[in-house]
């Protein structure tokens, strides 16, 4: 939404940094609040907990 869209980036992180490392491989930046904080939840519930197979992101990462 508009809204989601409108707030500004948070301040770059740990986590934040990895998950753009490590996930998104330099092909993409998280450019919104919400998709860092989608990101961040990502991160603590799968990778964080090693459960990288259950994680449809890391799948996909691992893949390729």
């Amino acid at each position: 939404s508009r809204i989601a869209e409108a707030i500004p980036l948070l301040e770059s992180n740990a986590v934040v940094r990895k998950i753009e490392h490590q996930l998104l491989k330099g092909k993409m930046r998280l450019r919104a609040a919400h998709e860092q904080q989608g990101a961040t939840q990502l991160y603590r519930r799968y990778c964080a907990m090693g459960r990288c197979n259950e994680c449809e992101v890391g799948k996909r990462v691992f893949r390729e």
